[in-house]
């Protein structure tokens, strides 16, 4: 009975003897893995602090190259707009520029008209055409100028074949009407709509709240369209009944300024 005692616990005891490595062995095996996975956790920090300083590069470089950027344009603008100060009467900017105070006193008889007879042509609450994209907006007076205003757009650009395009827009960059090449039905392909479907859209951009908010009697500016022309754009005031109400713009090839000084 003894000797069958002592066999159970030599049997025991090696049973525990090789727990006991098993778990020393797998004590390891996790050691082992947790040390990869601090060291992977390191380099994954090493990787994003890379990466975080490298995006701060960029934006700081974007926003460096956006501001030369500006500036050039900005300069650039300032020297067109003396050249265009400097008209001899017979030049093709001359002719553009008479086109433009035309096309102003049109718009803003037409609008006063309208106002005359009851038309909020000043409602700045834009409602938004459901399913547009470009998103596109009505107003309390947009139907009742549709047609005269882009009569009288198109009879500008048709007035000169450097213009490429002649619009009225409120205070807020709102075009009630475009030209009629730019006011086509919605297709429901943004890249074709962009282009081609553009009235009762907000020209908020930069460029459009210069031309919308100018108090000069003109601004002549330089910028990249949207669509990706680059264009000279004059704009002109617009008052109705002595209230500020928008601008009209044209748009160009500003080698008209810059050639016929050159």
């Amino acid at each position: 009975m003894q000797l069958r005692s002592d066999s159970i616990a030599v049997a025991i005891s090696a049973t525990l003897v090789v727990d006991l490595k098993d778990a020393t062995a797998k004590v390891a095996e996790i050691a082992t893995a947790i040390e990869s996975l601090r060291s992977c956790n390191e380099q994954v920090h090493q990787m994003a602090e890379q990466i975080q300083a490298s995006s701060r590069r960029i934006v700081e470089q974007v926003q460096t190259s956006e501001n030369y950027a500006g500036e050039q344009r900005e300069a650039t603008e300032r020297v067109q707009a003396t050249l265009a100060q400097l008209r001899t009467g017979n030049s093709e900017f001359d002719r553009i520029v008479d086109i433009t105070d035309d096309y102003r006193k049109k718009v803003a008889t037409h609008l006063e008209k309208l106002a005359a007879e009851g038309v909020n042509v000043f409602d700045q609450n834009y409602q938004l055409i459901p399913g547009s994209n470009p998103k596109r907006y009505k107003t309390l007076y947009d139907d009742r100028c549709e047609k005269s205003l882009q009569a009288d757009g198109d009879a500008a650009v048709a007035a000169n074949s450097r213009l490429v395009y002649a619009l009225a827009l409120d205070s807020n960059g709102y075009a009630p009407t475009h030209n009629s090449k730019f006011s086509n039905p919605p297709t429901g392909d943004y890249a074709k709509d962009l282009v081609g479907t553009r009235h009762k859209r907000i020209f908020d951009d930069l460029v459009g709240l210069k031309v919308a908010r100018n108090v000069e009697p003109s601004l002549f500016q330089t910028y990249m369209r949207d669509t990706g022309e680059a264009l000279g754009d004059l704009s002109m005031p617009v008052t109705v009944n002595g209230r500020r109400w928008g601008a009209v713009r044209v748009g160009f090839d500003p080698q008209v300024v810059v050639g016929e000084t050159g």
